[in-house]
């Protein structure tokens, strides 16, 4: 089955393959440029709609809300909502900006979520019904991604450039968390990669995506020798890594307080999209067995893995 949003762009190239392109008048341009500046938007006008029906999508990110009643999730550049118990999604975003990424602030009350509704992708804040969205970052040039809440829900950490970055949710030019050089280390190097953080139940910790790299003097262990659990009590022995380049993604817990990434899984075909348990007793994450997708579960109270 061919993916639903290379299908939706497929289908959306043809449509407007099929009727003559009619350029923008000054007036229909100037209206639009004025509307875009007051909502942060694309000064684009929009003639042609898609309408479609699927009971399934391919390439979604999705969240649940923190009373665990109703799913957020992203298709075809639009996000919706479903009872978590099933039924009929409500699309809650609409509009020529691609909108992607939702994540439920801890109170339930509102979302982040990734969009280049100002022509780069940056974070934004909407109601959890969609309404009311405020741009938070406005960058030109770099894209965001991957966006979560703080426990507290006063701040949003995304992926930037390959590193972690946090923003209050009133706005501000923003904390750098990874990719910082110890001081009096060596500048030179490539710096690891960050991606797609997640909470671990500790305010302490996130959970991460590495690749790149792994050395000590870039904060990434003090023994590349050895793999330990999160749950090891030991603090000599909690703060080792594993060893390798990681020329594949890897999960790994980055240390808030240090400032330090320890990486905790060795999959030959990658780790990716680590995602705690509420309590902070299991994790889960993505990768492949026997050649084919899969899910891991980890007890990190014992390191066991299934």
């Amino acid at each position: 089955m061919m993916p639903l949003r290379r299908f939706g762009s497929t289908l959306a190239l043809a449509l407007v393959s099929s009727a003559p392109l009619v350029a923008q008048t000054p007036a229909q341009n100037d209206s639009a440029v004025k509307a875009a500046a007051k909502s942060s938007g694309l000064p684009l006008l929009t003639p042609r709609t898609l309408s479609f029906t699927t009971d399934e999508a391919s390439w979604i990110s999705l969240d649940v809300s923190p009373d665990g009643k109703t799913v957020v999730f992203d298709i075809l550049g639009d996000l919706y909502t479903l009872p978590i118990t099933g039924g009929t999604a409500t699309r809650i975003t609409s509009g020529a900006g691609w909108d992607q990424q939702p994540r439920y602030s801890p109170d339930g009350h509102q979302i982040a979520f990734v969009s280049d509704r100002n022509g780069s992708k940056n974070l934004w804040i909407a109601n959890a019904d969609g309404t009311r969205p405020q741009i938070l970052t406005k960058s030109e040039r770099t894209n965001f991604a991957s966006p979560i809440w703080s426990p507290d829900g006063q701040y949003l950490i995304a992926s930037r450039t390959g590193q972690l970055f946090m923003y209050h949710k009133d706005g501000g030019s923003g904390l750098q968390l990874t990719g910082l050089r110890p001081e009096g280390a060596s500048p030179g190097g490539t710096m690891p990669s960050h991606y797609a953080a997640a909470p671990s139940g500790e305010a302490r910790y996130l959970w991460v995506n590495v690749s790149g790299g792994v050395s000590p003097s870039l904060g990434l262990g003090t023994d590349p020798g050895e793999i330990q659990s999160a749950g090891d009590d030991s603090e000599e022995r909690s703060a080792r890594s594993n060893p390798r380049r990681l020329g594949q993604y890897q999960v790994a817990q980055f240390d808030r307080e240090t400032g330090r990434t320890l990486v905790r899984s060795h999959e030959t075909e990658g780790a990716y999209r680590p995602v705690a348990s509420p309590d902070g007793k299991w994790l889960v994450y993505a990768t492949r067995y026997d050649a084919r997708e899969a899910l891991k579960l980890r007890d990190l109270t014992s390191g066991e893995e299934r």
